[in-house]
């Protein structure tokens, strides 16, 4: 069969894709198989790092079509589609696509699926365009379900109807459902065999299918943006359009859209709606619809307008993004909910200024928002850290709680005391915890500890004794965070009989040991003990840990080994590791991780090359945090040969590193001066497209990114990529 000649079917005598509008774009009508169509070919690899779900697009579906059909049949609907005869080429699909082709037995002549698709999607452009001056033919929405229910549609099917309903102006009401049968079969049709997900040893799983597999797809479709036929873009511009006509399938969507990073800005948007010719009205309303939606994803998804603040260090310049957030929810009519005024209140704690903060807090109130107590702790114990700078906070804090009417429940009382210890002002802590009881409030088990870990931090170790005496008189139990705590203060003394007596008592009580426990216990032997604890005992107390709670095995080892590590105790680590594989425990990916980073916190370059060695010699699959961990580290040291060899070794095993980890590898080089490999490192991540070099931000990581390279050498590693004709940011 000769291949498909693309014609769109339009009232006028000129096919579109001939007009001259298309020819100024150089570029052939999206649906044709073009650069456009080669370029909407996710790449095997996508720079999030792995696992990762393999881009979904153009992959066939996973239900095949009952319909046998003839190459004959097929080339009689073409030749009715081509000679312009829509009414004639919809009758013989009628005919052809009948009861009598369907269920019988595969020859010889017949096509396949693929083979009928692309026919059919002639027959559904001519529905889109003429369709409507026929009676007798049938909407072209209708016509794409009947596809759908047959297992013959596609993503350019969709994209194309979605398209052209978008550009016509359609009501979100007729829209709608498009988009949720759009929906329903990237969900259910397209993916019902099961997604194949690479592992990071290289192989591949399948997984059941849900709603990630939507998110996967779009991921993979946004990443293409630059493709003005990505179906992903159609998408979500349909997704803003009918915003108001919110079915289940279009929350579903909303939700997907939330956990993505990417969404298309409106600078893009703008040059897709343009690309495809879409009104000039509808182009602004859906723009200004993805700002709100923009807007509403930074104040509904947890985390993100944490991200955005951490980035001010200068009140004055919080003061104006929290004065123009204000100003954007007014004009959304979008209000600011509990969680983002107490994120900014947080903010202006952490900077010392509290006035700015108390300010906020009664923006809050003045909202309508009454505080839950978890906001109210969360200032108690902000408070409570600022101690050192200003005194008097904790107390005003406390005032306003009382003032605003608030009952402080045990809580809040905990957060205060804990505050007082942990500063030292024990007359005062003890002069509170008599207040909560006198309130009516008795002590919990987490008052008591909150109190302990005060008392024990400023060495007050007969104080904690006797507390902890008060405590199981008044019948309040310990649990294994009192006893943790304690041991960590009696090792800390080097009473270690009084510490074995105490882990006794634990296990007398009922209470399992935890990894806590063993590293504690570790930890503390070697170092406080005058000599070097035998490997004999070592042995003997991690069987005893065993017998009480603590598992043997690899991760159990790993998580005590990287407790030792960050207490610099190398020599408990490198013991454990010893006993780990006298056990028959071989060290993971993760385990070295660990060393690794501790090797090059050291600057020991040779250390981390005997490691590596030893996850060659021992065949240990190098995951994620591993390759992140040599990259970052050997830029941290300016060991540029070295990170060089880690990133083609990546590139060798089709791994990629994530954009957050390039603007730590450049703000490294950048420590050391080394501004030409800065320069090589940019180049890179321009090649795989994880950056536009226009500048534009499709992330909070690439926003990260370009603000590293802005500040790097006062600017001039900029100007020289631009200089250069690489960036035109």
């Amino acid at each position: 069969m000769p291949p498909q000649s693309r014609l769109v079917l339009v009232s006028g005598q000129r096919s579109f894709h001939t007009s001259p509008r298309w020819r100024e774009f150089g570029e052939a009508y999206p649906n044709t198989p073009s650069a456009l169509d080669v370029a909407a070919t996710p790449p095997e690899e996508l720079p999030q790092g792995v696992p990762h779900t393999r881009p979904l697009f153009n992959l066939p579906s996973a239900r095949q079509s009952s319909l046998r059909l003839s190459r004959r049949d097929l080339e009689r609907l073409e030749k009715h589609l081509e000679d312009r005869d829509l009414p004639g080429g919809y009758a013989t699909w009628l005919e052809i696509s009948g009861p009598r082709h369907g269920n019988i037995e595969p020859t010889s002549e017949q096509v396949t699926d693929e083979a009928i698709k692309p026919v059919v999607e002639l027959l559904l452009e001519g529905l889109i365009e003429e369709g409507p001056q026929h009676r007798e033919l049938p909407p072209a929405a209708e016509f794409l379900e009947t596809l759908r229910s047959m297992a013959l549609a596609n993503d350019s099917q969709y994209r194309l109807l979605l398209t052209s309903m978008l550009q016509q102006g359609k009501s979100p009401e007729l829209v709608a459902p498009v988009l949720d049968s759009a929906i329903q079969y990237y969900k259910e049709d397209h993916f019902k065999a099961g997604a194949r997900r690479q592992t990071v040893e290289g192989g591949e799983e399948t997984s059941d299918i849900d709603r990630d597999m939507l998110w996967s797809s779009l991921r993979s479709g946004f990443w293409l943006s630059h493709s003005p036929s990505a179906i992903a873009s159609t998408i979500y511009l349909t997704f803003l359009h009918t915003m108001e006509v919110a079915t289940q399938h279009h929350r579903d969507l909303e939700r997907t859209l939330f956990v993505f990073p990417q969404l298309p800005n409106a600078t893009f948007l703008g040059k897709y709606m343009a690309h495809h010719y879409f009104e000039e009205e509808m182009q602004i309303r859906l723009v200004k619809l993805a700002e709100k939606f923009g807007f509403k994803k930074l104040i509904t998804v947890p985390g993100l307008l944490q991200r955005e603040t951490d980035q001010y260090k200068d009140g004055a310049r919080l003061k104006d993004y929290y004065d123009s957030l204000r100003t954007q929810a007014e004009s959304f009519g979008i209000p600011l909910l509990e969680e983002n005024f107490m994120v900014f209140v947080m903010a202006f704690m952490s900077l010392a200024e509290r006035e700015v903060a108390i300010e906020i807090w009664n923006d809050m109130a003045r909202s309508g928002i009454l505080p839950r107590p978890r906001s109210w702790n969360m200032l108690l114990v902000e408070a409570g850290r600022l101690q050192d700078r200003d005194r008097s906070c904790l107390q005003a804090v406390w005032k306003t709680i009382i003032t605003s009417g608030v009952v402080p429940d045990v809580i809040l009382w905990t957060t205060r005391i804990h505050a007082l210890f942990m500063a030292d002002r024990a007359k005062e802590g003890m002069k509170v915890l008599k207040d909560m009881q006198n309130s009516g409030l008795k002590p919990t088990t987490a008052t008591i500890n909150a109190v302990l870990d005060g008392l024990l931090k400023h060495q007050h170790m007969d104080e904690a004794k006797e507390t902890l005496q008060v405590a199981t008189r008044m019948g309040i139990k310990s649990d294994l965070t009192t006893y943790n705590t304690m041991l960590r203060a009696l090792l800390r003394s080097k009473k270690f009989n009084e510490a074995i007596s105490l882990l006794q008592e634990m296990q007398a009580a009922g209470i399992n040991a935890d990894i806590v426990t063993a590293t504690t216990v570790l930890d503390g032997m070697y170092k406080n003990s005058p000599t070097k604890p035998d490997l004999a005992k070592v042995k003997s107390l991690l069987e005893y840990m065993e017998a009480v709670g603590v598992p043997a095995n690899e991760v159990t080892f790993t998580t005590i080994i990287e407790g030792l590590l960050e207490t610099r105790n190398e020599q408990a680590a490198q013991d454990i590791w010893e006993i780990m594989e006298s056990k028959g425990l071989k060290p993971t990916s993760a385990t070295y991780t660990i060393v690794i980073r501790y090797a090059f916190w050291k600057g020991d370059l040779l250390g981390v090359e005997k490691l590596l060695q030893q996850v060659e010699a021992n065949h240990v699959p190098k995951d994620q945090k591993l390759w992140t961990r040599l990259a970052v580290g050997y830029a941290q040291m300016g060991e540029v040969e070295r990170l060089r060899s880690v990133m083609a070794a990546m590139e060798e095993e089709k791994k990629t590193l994530p954009l957050s980890v390039y603007t730590s590898i450049v703000r490294a080089l950048g420590r050391e001066n080394l501004y030409d490999d800065v320069k090589e490192v940019v180049k890179d991540a321009l090649e795989k497209d994880m950056i536009s070099s226009d500048g534009s931000v499709r992330a909070p990581a690439e926003r990260m990114f370009w603000q590293t390279l802005e500040e790097m050498a006062e600017g001039t590693v900029l100007m020289d990529l631009k200089a250069q004709g690489l960036v035109t940011v």
